[in-house]
């Protein structure tokens, strides 16, 4: 019997993912713990934010477990970001939330410190993951926008040593970001509750509700982008420039609540593809099977989207070679 080489693309990319963030914010990188931190993320995402299923779930051992792996992953985090044995270096994103307790523990009190120390690996199984799996699903199924995209990214990698100035090269490749972003927003709605009641379109609202604001509902309306079911990344050129109007594109959240991450979200979920694109020949496995999305705890591609590695490119070789 044949060995299936074929591998799940969003669950590869959320280990990829979860290993920059844990590596580049905290120092630790996820490993061992990722599926666990997985498992207590998704539960917690259903549970208490999009109650998607009954409270009962925190108390099953499934979670339980996954509960004690994330602790055990905080008690680690605390232990190496000691201040008294931090060795002298460059502080990370938890030094920095070690030293804002310490500063302030009204404003920073413990019982919020664990959540916020897991963010980070939160922060890439669920978004920027499936961002880029959708992506890479959207260039092997637009192959003039994947020859588009090498020969750009061939010619950036190929210049030498890359820099922040030099990202804004990626014309094409941010273009692909931008339409996959709009076609498939991994945040399409944001819960809120209501703190005074109003009115909207004939309806009263009273205080106290839960209500979803619909941030990308404009994403698929034709007024704001024309025949949106389309995957068109001339839609962010100047002529057009349809994400310029007010209100019509939100991934990321709309007003002052918007995600803080989302300009480097932008420039890891760029990288990432690029590198993947620079590094590899993909073939999609079943390319005639449609993509199938879930949709909890966030949107993303199902399991059944799979890519085998046709080989290695020589552009990678080189790179390797230098």
């Amino acid at each position: 019997m044949a060995v299936d080489q074929s591998v799940s693309v969003h669950g590869a990319l959320q280990s990829i993912v979860a290993e920059q963030l844990g590596v580049l914010l905290t120092g630790v990188p996820p490993r061992d713990y990722l599926e666990d931190v997985a498992v207590y993320l998704e539960v917690l995402l259903k549970t208490q934010v999009t109650r998607q299923w009954p409270g009962v779930f925190v108390r099953l051992p499934r979670f339980r477990r996954a509960q004690a792996r994330a602790r055990e992953l905080y008690a680690e985090l605390l232990r190496i970001h000691d201040p008294e044995a931090r060795a002298d270096g460059d502080a990370d994103y938890v030094d920095t939330l070690v030293d804002l307790h310490r500063t302030d523990p009204q404003f920073f009190p413990e019982t919020d410190m664990m959540m916020a120390f897991l963010g980070p690996y939160f922060a890439g199984l669920d978004t920027t993951a499936s961002v880029c799996a959708f992506m890479l699903h959207a260039l092997l199924t637009h192959p003039e926008l994947h020859a588009h995209m090498t020969a750009e990214v061939d010619a950036w990698f190929d210049r030498g040593a890359l820099t922040a100035r030099s990202l804004r090269e990626l014309d094409v490749t941010h273009r692909i970001a931008l339409e996959t972003l709009r076609m498939y927003p991994i945040i399409p709605a944001i819960p809120r509750v209501v703190t005074n009641a109003f009115e909207f379109g004939g309806y009263e609202v009273p205080a106290g509700s839960r209500v979803l604001i619909g941030n990308t509902v404009a994403h698929h309306l034709p007024e704001y982008f024309p025949d949106p079911g389309r995957f068109d990344i001339e839609r962010y050129g100047r002529k057009r420039a349809e994400h310029r109007q007010p209100g019509a594109f939100a991934p990321f959240g709309v007003g002052r609540h918007r995600c803080l991450g989302f300009g480097f979200a932008e420039v890891q979920i760029a990288v990432t593809v690029a590198t993947i694109v620079r590094e590899t020949e993909l073939t999609l496995v079943r390319a005639e099977r449609p993509l199938k999305i879930k949709h909890a705890p966030l949107p993303h591609p199902a399991g059944s989207f799979r890519v085998r590695i046709a080989r290695r490119r020589s552009g990678a070789a080189q790179d390797r070679s230098r």
